[in-house]
Formats: C-alpha cells, structure tokens, sequence
C-alpha cells in the first residue's frame, strides 16, 4: 500500500532536533576541562564572554553554523566557571576555610546527613596505643562554628570520625561536637591516592 503524497513526510521532517543535548555535553565538557586544566576562574569567564560575544557578531552576519559553535563554546565555559565556583571556591563561611593542615581544636553543630558507619579494627592487628577498638564516621552539615565567645554561622560538609562506637545517631540528628578540625590530608608523594580529592567531589572539605 502506496502512502498518498501529501501525507508523505520530507527526510528534512523526519530529523528529530535535541538541541538540549548538545548544551547538556558542552556544559559537562566545561566541568571536565576545569577539572584537569590548572586555569582561573576569570580565565573561563573570559571564554565565556568571548564566546558569546563572537556567537552575537556571527548571528548578524548570518553564519548560523558559527554562531551556534560559539553558542556551545560559551556554555562550555559557564559549565567550567559553575565547576570552579564549586571546587575551589565555594561560600565564604564555607567550613573549610576555617580549617587548617594541622588539627587544631574545634567546636560545631551540625546536623547528620550520612548514616553512621561503625568501624570494627581487625582483631589480628596489634594493639596500638591510643587506638580505639571501634570508630564511628559520618557526614554533617556544619551551622554554626564556635570562635572564643560567639557562633559564627556557618556552611558545608564536613567528616566526623569519632573514637568509639555510636550506633544511636539517624540522618536528621542534631549534634555538638567538641574535637579537632583539619583540611583532608594531600598525598604526600605522585601515585598515592587522593583522599583529599575523593571527599571533595562528595562536598566535604573538612574533617
């Protein structure tokens, strides 16, 4: 059975158009370059600019296929620049920014947004002084940190590793914590893994 002409549909009909795609790809492409390019944030936004700005020239002359290339070009460089807000910087109360190298002691509320795991050392190691037989770790979001006589307010994740098993606190629990706070350590030499980068991809810069 033949399909009459005028319901016959042109090849030009039957392409099916997902511009959608093509922006979600370059903006990923944007967070993956700033990952393993040691640029600045003002160097992306510069490309964004840029981009956008030749995308506009392009348009008025009538170079569609340019100005859309700019197009994604300059979303490229808004997924790097939303990558490197997040990475490096972040609130300005973020709880990393008030943690240092060295453990220096802290004070915190926060709320518990991980469930607790606890952590049972293995009974064919030897006793170690100071170590504990059991840890719990867990995730909280950091409200207020204590400086001398006032709460600052306060944002972001931050580890908790405590040394004895607490099997009582659920997702939502309210917690002050009194201990020692410190930046996720850095590998020390080339190879080593990066613990440092790990809780950073989970939002958590400090410990």
């Amino acid at each position: 059975m033949s399909v009459p002409a005028k319901t016959r549909l042109k090849p030009s009909d039957q392409r099916r158009r997902a511009p959608a795609i093509s922006v979600l790809l370059a903006f990923g492409i944007g967070i993956f370059l700033d990952s393993v390019l040691n640029w600045s944030g003002w160097t992306w936004l510069s490309v964004c600019g840029l981009a956008l700005s030749a995308a506009i020239v392009a348009r008025r002359m009538k170079q569609q296929w340019l100005s859309v290339a700019c197009l994604l070009i300059s979303v490229c460089g808004a997924g790097a620049v939303r990558h490197h807000d997040a990475w490096f910087v972040g609130d300005s109360n973020e709880i990393g920014l008030f943690a240092t190298a060295e453990a220096r002691p802290a004070q915190i509320r926060g709320v518990v947004v991980q469930r607790p795991i606890v952590l049972h050392a293995d009974g064919n190691e030897p006793p170690r002084s100071g170590r504990a037989s059991s840890r719990t770790t867990s995730v909280i979001r950091c409200q207020q940190l204590r400086d001398a006589d006032q709460w600052l307010g306060v944002t972001g994740l931050a580890r908790v590793d405590i040394a004895s098993e607490v099997s009582r606190l659920r997702i939502g629990d309210e917690m002050d914590l009194t201990g020692r706070m410190a930046l996720p350590p850095t590998p020390g030499n080339v190879g080593e893994f990066d613990f440092a980068a790990m809780l950073r991809r989970q939002g958590i810069r400090a410990l």
